[in-house]
């Protein structure tokens, strides 16, 4: 849930800056969505799961099913603050770096989903934290790759 809403916070602030700066075509309007996901949904993401993963824990581990206490629930908040902090970093980089920081999250949030799903069949946990979060970690790398593929 909260992924889809820092994503509409990084598209409306494209969309005012493709407005405001006059940029046109179909690539240039793909690069822009692009380097405000890279630039503001994504750090604003990492930064989320790094603090409900590492400082609020328990609440996610019950939201998630998981049991609580789990040193690997940490390990995944500081994977979130990772790719948080290097998309960050795509303001300065060049569109190589961006398809570097797209992979790694492509990577991270596809891995995720398949354990999502893996839970649910296996263990038949359909918490909300659970079942809810496949579909936005399956969706939003694929729209990463789209608006990257786009912007060529």
């Amino acid at each position: 849930m909260f992924l889809f809403i820092f994503c509409l916070i990084g598209i409306v602030i494209a969309v005012i800056t493709t407005f405001t700066n006059g940029i046109s075509g179909m690539a240039a309007v793909a690069q822009n969505l692009l380097f405000y996901q890279l630039a503001v949904t994504i750090p604003i993401a990492g930064v989320w799961g790094f603090t409900g993963h590492v400082l609020r824990s328990d609440y996610v581990a019950d939201l998630i099913g998981w049991p609580k206490g789990s040193p690997f629930q940490k390990e995944v908040g500081y994977a979130n603050l990772s790719y948080g902090v290097a998309s960050f970093f795509s303001i300065f980089m060049s569109r190589q770096y961006f398809l570097a920081v797209i992979i790694m999250i492509s990577v991270f949030y596809l891995g995720a989903a398949y354990g999502h799903i893996k839970e649910m069949i296996n263990h038949k946990n359909f918490n909300p934290g659970n079942g809810f979060m496949t579909l936005p970690d399956i969706l939003f790398p694929i729209f990463l790759i789209v608006l990257y593929i786009l912007g060529r």
